[in-house]
């Protein structure tokens, strides 16, 4: 069941994952890999319903847990992502530097950060998002597709580095726009 629920969340599909996933006081029955896969879902389930709170605890419990690589990256993820959600920075930052063996879920750890290291105004944030794309194109071009198509070409953020302006008073800021490599708008 909670496979199921954690493929119907995947698909956006929270409803039917909360439907599918046991009571929560059958959660200690569960071994260690399928308790944290079913606190990812409730904690995708809450952050829909806009209880960040409530999904950063389920992520923090299922953190707790002895998980392979590759559910401690997913993890990490959920947990970066409840961060961000929350105003949570640095949590955020530090969560999502944690992912890192598969390829998809690094891509989408990157990206995040590169998105919240841009709203601070870090120079960092271009080489993040770049090397999330990548990794992103790499590991799921269909995922990867679904960025670009969204933010191709559009700018994704202005930002004033502090109270900087340059020699014509001007304020300096941050702009990125993404474009697909290859694309002639990027030359």
């Amino acid at each position: 069941r909670i496979k199921a629920a954690e493929a119907k969340a995947d698909a956006g599909l929270y409803k039917e994952a909360e439907a599918l996933l046991p009571p929560e006081e059958e959660f200690p029955l569960l071994d260690e890999t399928a308790r944290a896969e079913g606190l990812l879902v409730r904690a995708a389930v809450e952050r829909w319903k806009g209880d960040y709170e409530r999904a950063a605890r389920y992520a923090g419990r299922a953190a707790e847990l002895s998980v392979a690589p590759f559910l401690k990256d997913r993890v990490q993820l959920w947990r970066g992502l409840v961060a961000k959600d929350l105003g949570r920075y640095e949590e955020a930052l530090t969560a999502l530097a944690q992912v890192g063996h598969d390829p998809l879920l690094l891509g989408r750890a990157r990206y995040q950060m590169g998105d919240l290291l841009m709203r601070l105004g870090s120079p960092e944030a271009r080489a993040r998002m770049e090397e999330g794309l990548k990794a992103l194109e790499e590991a799921d071009e269909k995922a990867a597709d679904r960025i670009f198509d969204r933010l191709a070409g559009k700018p994704v953020q202005a930002m004033a580095l502090g109270n900087t302006t340059d020699e014509d008073g001007v304020p300096t800021v941050l702009r990125m726009v993404v474009v697909r490599p290859g694309d002639p708008k990027g030359e």
